[in-house]
């Protein structure tokens, strides 16, 4: 308000100063018998003056009505009154009043359109700087800081920025900045949900307790307000309003490209701790495999030169059956690591399915010894495409998982099927308890384990299920888990392509 008070009068002293100026020079050019229409020329050049060194149309209108009344004061005869003997200078004083309404507005516009030009320049350039200070930022902290302090500089403002969690919970703190540039780290009263708060479309921000509030808003989230005093809001006009908007805009894209940076690093650290983890799974692993299939061939030719010696018999066959077992979980680690690296091989063959059961069913058999295994075989002949060494894995795989979960005594069920959509199905069935209907959803998740029927079942580590589900997708198949129908215990079926499609021929 004393701002404007103070332009006011000072527009007043100058449209004066320059009201008595062309007064002054009018009396001087009129004792030089100048005819009184030039006269009139020096007080539109006075009025032009006038409305470009004044702020709106009021003084340059006022110096118009002023000069026209002047002229016939001074001027006109009878001198040094008002009245008007001829009626040809009522025409010309009236024309004189519009002709110099009309430039004074013109010239008034052109002033204020210059100024507008010349706030957008100084606003676009400071919106440029803060855009650059912004995106050199590498903490939260650091933008909020700038974004105060240039609210406070560009627009005196008082600023309250307050961020919120990811569910929208505004946090218990919020950072204030008042207009002597201190900043303070301030309590909030009340938290709430600011997700959930009606934006009022009209203005384009929120009416809250102490602050109309702008939010931030990200492109997955909103990350809090910029809040600011009533009072210092209300009395700003839109062009204010709109920078406002544009500035919040900035601090916005500020955390924006924070949340996404950071959610970024922390991406590739995972993605650099898995990948460690599988190179150091993976030799390991592969260090460990071959002294295995030693201690597996060493400990089979004892079985066979004590098989006279019962107790040294046993012993030889328990190192057997447990250096097998780890060959297994070998086995499935490297498949893992490959599969996690996209290196897995698959070098399909046409393979008669039923020699690759009786492969796997052979390989098990040595493993477990007691275990009785049904095989359904097929009347006919079938065929299909398949990298046997993974299937053949695949269907050890749910042979070992189908013994973990079946009672002593109890036979697994091995059965093909020959389909009629090109498909053949191999279903591996155990009669154990079944799978409990919440665990479904979790069964091929890496490392995800159920309770078995003894303590030795249990040892695995939820690989095989897995392994076994990416080698299916790696063949263009299938596999899937149900429990049996009308009798216990569960089944898992795996489905393969009788024919190798024709976009991978």
């Amino acid at each position: 308000m004393k701002e404007k008070k103070k332009s006011s009068y000072s527009d007043f002293l100058i449209a004066s100063g320059i009201w008595i100026t062309t007064t002054l020079i009018c009396l001087v050019v009129a004792r030089l018998n100048f005819q009184e229409s030039n006269l009139v020329l020096f007080y539109v050049l006075g009025s032009i003056i006038t409305a470009l060194n004044t702020d709106g149309y009021f003084y340059a209108v006022l110096f118009s009505l002023i000069s026209m009344i002047a002229v016939n004061f001074y001027f006109i005869y009878p001198q040094y009154t008002f009245s008007v003997m001829d009626l040809d200078h009522v025409v010309s004083f009236s024309i004189m009043f519009l002709i110099s309404i009309i430039v004074s507005v013109l010239a008034s516009r052109s002033k204020m359109n210059e100024r507008m030009a010349i706030k957008r320049e100084k606003d676009a350039k400071q919106l440029y700087e803060i855009s650059s200070k912004l995106s050199a930022a590498v903490s939260v902290e650091e933008i909020l800081n700038i974004s105060v302090t240039y609210f406070r500089e560009m627009l005196g403002l008082q600023t309250a920025l307050l961020l919120c969690s990811p569910d929208g919970m505004t946090q218990d703190t919020y950072l204030f900045c008042g207009l002597d540039g201190n900043t303070e780290v301030r309590n909030v009263l009340v938290n709430r949900n600011i997700v959930k708060c009606d934006k009022d479309s009209g203005k384009g921000y929120l009416i809250g307790n102490l602050y109309y509030e702008w939010p931030l808003v990200g492109s997955e989230s909103i990350f809090g307000y910029a809040g600011f005093i009533p009072e210092e809001i209300e009395k700003r006009n839109p062009e204010d309003l709109n920078l406002i908007s544009q500035m919040v805009n900035q601090v916005s894209l500020a955390l924006d490209r924070n949340y996404f940076m950071k959610k970024e690093e922390e991406i590739r650290q995972e993605n650099n701790e898995e990948k460690y983890k599988s190179n150091l799974l993976r030799s390991v692993s592969h260090d460990i495999r071959t002294p295995l299939a030693g201690i597996m061939g060493t400990s089979e030719l004892l079985k066979e030169q004590v098989a006279h010696l019962p107790e040294a018999h046993k012993q030889a066959s328990i190192i057997y059956k447990e250096s097998s077992w780890l060959y297994g979980l070998v086995q499935n680690i490297l498949s893992l690591t490959r599969l996690q690296n996209g290196k897995l091989k698959i070098l399909k063959e046409i393979e008669v399915v039923e020699d690759v059961i009786h492969a796997s069913i052979e390989s098990i058999n040595i493993r477990y010894p007691d275990q009785e295994i049904i095989f359904n075989e097929p009347t006919e002949v079938i065929t299909a495409p398949m990298d046997s060494k993974l299937i053949q894995q695949t269907i050890i795989n749910l042979i070992d998982n189908a013994h973990k979960h079946s009672p002593e005594g109890q036979p697994i069920e091995v059965i093909i099927e020959d389909n009629f959509d090109d498909t053949v199905s191999v279903m591996v069935k155990d009669h154990g308890t079944g799978i409990d209907q919440k665990a479904f959803s979790m069964l091929f998740s890496t490392f995800y384990t159920t309770h078995s029927r003894d303590a030795e079942s249990n040892r695995g580590f939820g690989l095989g299920l897995p392994i076994s589900e990416a080698i299916m997708k790696a063949h263009g198949g299938s596999i899937s888990a149900a429990n049996n129908e009308n009798e216990s215990g569960a089944n898992f079926t795996i489905t393969l392509p009788k024919h190798e499609s024709d976009d991978k021929k």
